[in-house]
């Protein structure tokens, strides 16, 4: 019986002396005196536990598990890349050119205000991409920058052999004009070379039906 008092008195003695922090939260500790916190998710150790306890006065150590640092994004350029003369890298679409600069760097250039086919559209993308491709073999090219598109490209107009090639790919019927983004170009000129190629049933107009770019990427998405 009086073993049994003595048992009873032992366990008070480690529920009143236990650390409060160890009671704070749920979650069995292991050999080692440590546990993950169920509420926070922070993995620590509690006074007691092997490598736990400091050799001062009896005090515990709390080791809180450094959180894994998120890798930096990489930033996309505030301003625009490339700007006047430029070589000619390759062709990605009707829209969408790689350039060199005179510094060496390599640029992604959107022409600005235009939209062609996309090359999954088939014929019609195709057809762009080589118009486009035509249209940059004749002489230097020159970029006259816009903005940065939210992919980091650099937006602007083309100008090569002394042609707005933007504009030119309209007027052929290869691309249309893009009318949520005329703001930086003359949008009379680009509107009128449109006109003018549907009625003449020029480039992409000959297909009728043609699916318009944005609207088929949006498909795409879906």
């Amino acid at each position: 019986m009086a073993m049994g008092w003595k048992t009873l008195f032992t366990c008070l003695s480690v529920m009143v002396l236990q650390p409060a922090s160890a009671l704070a939260h749920g979650g069995g500790l292991n050999a080692d005196g440590c546990h993950t916190n169920k509420k926070t998710g922070d993995y620590h150790c509690h006074g007691g536990g092997g490598g736990g306890s400091s050799s001062g006065g009896g005090s515990s150590s709390i080791y809180i598990a450094p959180a894994s640092i998120p890798k930096p994004k990489k930033q996309r350029p505030k301003l625009p890349e490339a700007s006047g003369p430029v070589t000619l890298i390759s062709v990605g679409d009707g829209d969408t050119i790689r350039v060199r600069t005179a510094s060496g760097q390599k640029v992604t250039i959107r022409l600005a205000c235009i939209d062609a086919p996309e090359t999954a559209q088939g014929e019609s993308g195709a057809a762009a991409t080589g118009y486009l491709r035509m249209l940059l073999g004749g002489g230097g090219i020159e970029i006259q920058p816009q903005t940065v598109d939210r992919y980091g490209r650099t937006v602007g107009e083309v100008i090569a052999g002394g042609r707005n090639v933007n504009l030119e790919m309209v007027r052929a019927g290869f691309a249309y004009a893009y009318r949520n983004y005329l703001s930086g170009c003359d949008a009379n000129a680009y509107l009128d070379a449109e006109s003018q190629a549907e009625m003449r049933r020029l480039g992409v107009w000959r297909y009728g039906g043609e699916q318009r770019p944005w609207d088929f990427r949006k498909k795409r998405k879906k």
